[in-house]
């Protein structure tokens, strides 16, 4: 999307399909673009919150994993 400036997709649906908080155009990285401004967006764009955090390690500690899943040093250390 580094070919697309926000000009380009002003009267489209762009932004119902990409958040504009989580995508970077070609606007977003030339060089008259305050650092501030461009420190924000990338901090904000690879963020995670902790009650997204959470979520996630509260689905994956409820995933039944197979038995064949078992990792070979606990093979390794079962066999001794």
């Amino acid at each position: 999307m580094l070919r697309l400036r926000r000009s380009d997709v002003q009267q489209t649906d762009f932004d119902e399909l990409f958040a504009p908080d989580r995508c970077l155009l070609r606007d977003d990285l030339e060089e008259g673009v305050e650092a501030m401004h461009s420190r924000r967006r990338w901090s904000g764009m690879f963020s995670v919150g902790l009650l997204e955090w959470l979520a996630h390690a509260r689905m994956m500690a409820s995933v039944q994993r197979p038995a064949s899943s078992v990792s070979a040093y606990s093979a390794l250390s079962m066999s001794n």
